[in-house]
């Protein structure tokens, strides 16, 4: 098992380039990190399993922990999973 911290973040400056073909943005940006964090949990399983506290997340294809790792699945070819949890902390 693995858990980490993702740091919030407050932007202090803020430039929108354009956007990207996939849907986000490219951006310039001053950030400042906060001890503010929500926590991911990573343990080993043969199929991918996500579940969080936060009741507005999507919990299928659409959340971005089980597209990062389906795509992490395609580019190594290693059909592993996952049960990933996300604690959210931060509002």
């Amino acid at each position: 098992m693995i858990t980490l911290k993702a740091f919030a973040k407050i932007n202090l400056g803020l430039r929108i380039l354009g956007k990207r073909d996939d849907g986000y943005h490219n951006i310039e940006t001053i950030l400042h990190y906060i001890n503010l964090y929500d926590e991911i949990i990573f343990e080993n399983t043969p199929n991918i399993i996500f579940e969080t506290n936060e009741k507005e997340l999507p919990q299928d294809d659409n959340n971005l922990c089980v597209k990062a790792t389906k795509l992490l699945q395609q580019l190594t070819g290693l059909q592993k999973g996952a049960h990933i949890s996300l604690i959210k902390n931060i509002p």
